[in-house]
């Protein structure tokens, strides 16, 4: 007889992003928007900033370059994705194309190659293998291009959108990778409301843990407005705007300069309480900056900046530097209070100056 186990029985896993707030590991992301706002140059410049260990739109640095898959089945790969790639500066050593399945073993008037099959576990299978195949390409990420041509069943019915969707979810889950399916939106919708904009079944929107929306900014059409109206186990982060003129794509930093410093606010308390859970439980230890940032996964300047306002709080101790503790003398920390943050710069672009990228036509 199964027993069902009590949550406190349960050991909890931390959740941990390719990108904060955008694109979560272990699950889906769908990114949709109307055709002209750059889905696949937006993803062409992801993998930029992946492959290369550069900062992100929002400026969030990578502790290291990050490998991707690329399954696409809207563009040839050899005349049209890979020398958009090269254009946009991406790593192409870090980047696998898994378009086209060569089949190991071939049925009875099965073709010799094929395209990529989000319905067959077969393919799946051969996903996870590409993740998997050399460790030292440390893929973190898969982007579907485009997620109506995923698989040979359709995603206009919820069932067997469904069943493709658990079946990449599974993917991710053993994997520890984000993938990405890019999207159209529903051009006979009028709403607003994001659940029916997205094309297809409601499960293109309700199964992912996470979606991004690209809309055009109804003042500027050159400009798009990348939002999260489904955001995975935390508050969605401020929208990045880019301006679209003349082949390019720039991203724009400060168009709501209250929301930028609500979400910083909001990650430095997080932040940190995991210093603090952390180096309360061995009381009189001093940890280093760099183990620090390691245990909670994040950015080492940033972890390196929230200790010393923990220090000069006096809520942490400087034993020597670089190394910091929690008083020996005290049995249990307190709960960290609010900690202010410095209000970002509506002028500045995070990672330093203007990022262009070419826009395909």
């Amino acid at each position: 007889m199964n027993k069902a186990p009590y949550a406190s029985e349960i050991e909890e896993i931390e959740t941990s992003s390719i990108w904060g707030g955008r694109l979560p590991e272990k699950a889906i992301t769908v990114l949709f928007g109307e055709s002209g706002t750059g889905k696949s140059t937006l993803a062409r410049h992801l993998v930029c900033c992946l492959t290369n260990g550069t900062a992100l739109p929002d400026g969030q640095q990578l502790p290291a370059p990050v490998g991707v898959i690329w399954i696409s089945n809207e563009e040839d790969t050899q005349s049209v994705l890979v020398p958009q790639l090269r254009k946009c500066g991406a790593d192409l050593s870090k980047v696998r194309i898994l378009s086209k399945i060569k089949p190991e073993v071939s049925q009875v008037g099965e073709a010799s190659e094929r395209k990529f099959d989000a319905a067959n576990r077969r393919d799946l299978a051969a996903l996870r293998q590409a993740i998997w195949d050399n460790p030292e390409d440390n893929i973190g990420l898969v982007i579907i291009d485009a997620a109506r041509g995923m698989g040979s069943k359709s995603i206009s019915y919820p069932k067997p959108c469904r069943e493709m969707l658990e079946g990449l979810q599974k993917v991710a889950e053993e994997t520890s990778v984000a993938i990405l399916l890019l999207h159209h939106t529903n051009r006979r919708s009028s709403s607003k409301t994001p659940i029916d904009r997205i094309a297809g079944s409601g499960e293109m929107y309700n199964f992912p843990r996470c979606v991004l929306m690209l809309t055009k900014d109804e003042s500027d059409d050159n400009k798009i407005i990348l939002s999260v109206p489904k955001p995975f186990l935390c508050t969605a982060p401020p929208p990045i705007t880019y301006r679209q003129e003349a082949g390019e794509i720039e991203f724009l930093q400060g168009i709501i300069p209250e929301k930028v410093q609500e979400w910083e606010e909001a990650e430095a308390v997080k932040l940190d309480e995991a210093i603090m859970c952390l180096l309360s439980k061995a009381p009189g230890k001093p940890f280093a900056v760099r183990q620090v940032a390691a245990a909670t996964k994040h950015n080492y300047d940033a972890v390196a900046k929230q200790l010393q306002r923990l220090h000069q709080a006096g809520k942490v101790e400087k034993p020597a530097y670089g190394y910091y503790c929690v008083s020996s003398n005290s049995s249990s920390v307190a709960k960290v209070g609010h900690v202010q943050v410095p209000a970002p710069n509506p002028q500045a672009v995070p990672g330093g100056g203007k990022v262009r990228v070419q826009v395909s036509n």
